[in-house]
């Protein structure tokens, strides 16, 4: 009997600090905002401003940057390019959407499928920066994207 509560102990443990939360990540996003696509096309002019003077730290923070993207299932395209336009200067990134197969990999609750993915790792913000984001697909508009979303991630 005593040798079966040294064993069960440990497992107890482990077992309530895994529903207590311990190690959310919740409390590591900085910053999150969404903003919609004009529903006639997301025209390559047009850029997504994402200020971040709501950011919950006052400092410069490094992490990582993701990005969601809700599209409907008429999107045409199994990805989609975008430039983040950062402090440090524009990256170009890829956000998967979809297999080979043409199915998508986000989750989906009737014709709007949404996909976040890290984009960039080890970037360093302050409240004072800007995100700018546009798409940076082989056509002047896109069609079939809803909204934009980041997420900002302490590392």
């Amino acid at each position: 009997m005593h040798r079966r509560l040294l064993f069960l102990l440990p497992l107890v443990a482990c077992i309530l600090a895994a529903c207590s939360g311990a190690g959310s990540k919740g409390d590591d996003v900085v910053f999150s905002a969404f903003r919609p696509v004009d529903p006639e096309g997301w025209r390559y002019t047009d850029t997504l401003v994402f200020p971040l003077a709501e950011m919950a730290d006052t400092v410069a923070v490094r992490g990582d940057l993701a990005v969601t993207v809700r599209h409907s299932n008429d999107y045409a395209y199994s990805n989609i390019w975008l430039q983040v336009l950062t402090p440090e200067g524009p990256k170009s990134v890829c956000v998967e959407l979809a297999d080979v197969f043409g199915r998508w990999y986000g989750r989906g609750m009737g014709l709007t499928f949404e996909r976040t993915d890290t984009v960039l790792r080890g970037l360093t913000l302050t409240p004072a920066d800007t995100l700018r984001i546009h798409h940076n697909m082989r056509l002047d508009t896109l069609g079939s994207v809803e909204q934009l979303g980041i997420f900002f991630l302490r590392r």
